[in-house]
């Protein structure tokens, strides 16, 4: 049974939440105190996507990745990021880890500022939908501010941007998925003051997602996806 909860990801987090009983388990990349175990296990699952891109970058002959651009919502994978590519490095070793989050929706980068999950209010309503989240995960957020370099946020027009981009190389992907590219070209045309990155660095871009919104991708890219 599928029941749509009017309001944010974070008040269906919230409805699922107050549901769970011994007879209802939820299972959510998210966390708070007293739910840890499925969250813990979602963020291992996650890890696998690392595991596969070293052997493939092995496989290739590519050299390790200077920076990798990682979209974030509640920072689930970007704890997995930074269990398996900062684990154990000397402070300045490993990638540069950069997490991209909507503008309207930059929860992450908030809970890092403060030290603690702060809440950014919703409506959120970015066409990042994988990424419209209020509230950092508990659990994943010591390995987020240990791990991560810096966050950049950006609206919908970067992301649109970065569907076409990603179009013309022959990926269809989702707006979500595109979000590590579009912060990619943030990074580099907004930001190469306060961080540069080297003409010749290898970058690391992790897409998330397929096509899930075929209406907007046709009205993004001028086609419908592939």
């Amino acid at each position: 049974q599928v029941m749509v909860i009017p309001g944010t990801y974070d008040d269906a987090v919230a409805e699922s939440a107050a549901m769970a009983s011994d007879t209802r388990l939820v299972v959510s990349d998210t966390s708070w105190p007293g739910y840890e175990g499925p969250p813990r296990w979602v963020i291992e699952g996650y890890s696998t996507i690392f595991t596969e891109v070293e052997e493939q970058l092995a496989g290739l002959g590519v050299a390790d990745p200077d920076l990798v651009s990682i979209p974030v919502g509640v920072g689930a994978l970007a704890a997995a990021a930074a269990a398996c590519l900062r684990s154990g490095s000397e402070p300045g070793d490993g990638p540069v880890l950069l997490g991209v989050e909507p503008a309207t929706a930059a929860c992450v980068a908030a809970a890092v500022r403060a030290g603690h999950v702060v809440e950014v209010p919703g409506p959120h309503r970015s066409i990042m939908a994988g990424l419209n989240c209020g509230l950092a995960s508990v659990l994943a957020l010591p390995s987020v501010i240990a791990g991560f370099d810096a966050f950049v946020a950006i609206d919908d027009d970067r992301a649109r941007g970065a569907i076409r981009a990603m179009a013309d190389a022959g990926m269809d992907v989702g707006e979500t998925g595109a979000a590590a590219l579009a912060g990619l070209a943030a990074l580099v045309e907004d930001h190469r003051e306060e961080m540069p990155v080297p003409d010749d660095a290898v970058v690391l871009v992790v897409a998330t997602e397929g096509v899930t919104d075929p209406q907007g991708f046709a009205d993004a890219v001028g086609r419908p996806p592939r």
